[in-house]
């Protein structure tokens, strides 16, 4: 252990310091040796530098540690009730150069290893302290996201575990199957980005999908590639990182009439009504010129807006669909 004294000597009188550690050393019931309790006095007094301490180098007895390391893996979060409070954690798994360590995130911190957090990415943890052998961030303490792990382009892959970003291009039918003479299901997306697109098998807990919709954006961790698909089980993650805008329809224009007030357009067989403001803004038209009706202008737009992509957040009121903005 680093000798604390010369620092303490250099604000106070070594009487003075020995009575402090004597008292440090009551205080704690005879826990802690007179090399702890020197660490402490020089810590109360600000007399210690803060630095990065390798994972080998964390003792029991240190407070307020500071390491740098790379995650190696992010655990399920935990939930459970105490008190009858409603609590989370989760636990990720760390390295440096020295060894690993088990750091356990508690309820607001959680939400890090939820969307901020991956496989990968280097972090530092200030404000750590040791407890049954694993890592905990104390009070005040914060955990921050150096150096980020970025997610392998799609059109990338190669044969082989990633991490995979993308938004949810399309949610497949469940696929039953018989194994060991039990019925199975996987279930399984398409997942696109801007370089490709690949179809996402989860084969651990296919009910995770049922959370999933057209629209969203996730992020997949520790998913395997191969036959020109990406695999999920049980220790991949699937994270959404932003949930598609709901009671949105997508697809091409079928058609579109005039209607006593505005237009209507048709969307995979689905008919919704547009008031006038919206009307001009799914023509594309700011507003009508002077003295020209909107029929004369749905005519002259028409053949330019069938079979166009679009996409509409609806509300439905007595079996009628609404729309309420043009995405």
């Amino acid at each position: 252990m680093e000798d604390y004294l010369p620092l303490l000597e250099k604000k106070f009188q070594r009487e003075r310091i020995d009575e402090m550690v004597k008292e440090r050393i009551e205080k704690y019931g005879g826990l802690i040796t007179g090399d702890v309790a020197l660490f402490l006095l020089a810590k109360e007094n600000n007399l210690i530098e803060e630095k990065v301490i390798p994972i080998s180098s964390i003792q029991q007895w240190m407070r307020s540690i500071i390491i740098a390391a790379k995650v190696e893996c992010v655990f399920p979060t935990c939930y459970f009730e105490k008190d009858g409070k409603k609590k989370r954690s989760c636990r990720l798994l760390l390295s440096d150069e020295s060894g690993e360590i088990t750091l356990v995130l508690w309820n607001d911190l959680v939400a890090l290893a939820e969307g901020e957090i991956w496989t990968g990415d280097e972090i530092e943890v200030r404000g750590g302290y040791l407890k049954d052998g694993e890592l905990h961030v104390g009070f005040g303490g914060t955990v921050t996201v150096v150096k980020t792990s970025p997610p392998t382009p799609i059109g990338e892959l190669k044969a082989g575990t990633h991490n995979v970003a993308g938004k949810i291009a399309e949610v497949f039918l469940d696929y039953f199957y018989i194994k060991n003479g039990k019925e199975e299901v996987m279930s399984s997306f398409l997942l696109s980005d801007e370089t490709g697109e690949a179809r996402v098998a989860v084969w651990k807990e296919p009910e995770r999908v049922k959370a999933l919709g057209e629209g969203d954006e996730v992020k997949l961790e520790g998913v395997v590639y191969r036959n020109n698909e990406l695999h999920v089980n049980s220790s991949s993650r699937i994270v959404i990182t932003k949930k598609a805008q709901e009671n949105v329809l997508r697809g091409k224009i079928e058609g579109i009439e005039k209607e006593e007030k505005g237009i209507s357009v048709v969307i995979d067989g689905k008919r919704i009504a547009f008031d006038d403001a919206l009307s001009l803004k799914v023509l594309g038209i700011n507003e009508l010129p002077p003295d020209v009706p909107l029929k004369t202008v749905l005519e002259i737009k028409m053949k330019h807006l069938l079979e166009k992509e679009m996409a509409v957040q609806v509300s439905q009121k007595e079996g009628e669909l609404f729309g309420l903005a043009v995405l």
